[in-house]
């Protein structure tokens, strides 16, 4: 997600009364390390710009992990989904994903 999506203060519990600026901190020094990553290989970042994401999806050919992001728990106590690439739940969850790469910003 972009840090300065508006959406971003509305995904988030409010831990701390600066909790949205260290999000938008290490949203940036994440896309900065993928980048340097990237350089000089296949790999490309994207970032949200508007709307709210409503999961963290690795997806590959073979499989899908899905983690919902909760309001009411922490990201690492959320539920997190493993589905095979033929099952409904992966079709669903990757067609959501081509979306959003097709709508992100490239970095």
């Amino acid at each position: 997600m972009n840090p300065d999506n508006p959406a971003l203060a509305h995904q988030l519990r409010s831990f701390s009364s600066n909790y949205l600026d260290t999000v938008r901190h290490e949203i940036s020094a994440g896309i900065e390390f993928w980048k340097r990553l990237g350089q000089g290989r296949p790999a490309s970042v994207r970032m949200q710009s508007r709307g709210v994401m409503y999961a963290m999806y690795q997806i590959s050919d073979e499989r899908l992990i899905q983690t919902n992001y909760c309001l009411a728990r922490a990201t690492a106590n959320s539920p997190t989904y493993l589905a095979p690439s033929g099952d409904h739940a992966y079709r669903c969850a990757r067609a959501d994903f081509e979306w959003l790469w097709d709508h992100a910003d490239p970095v």
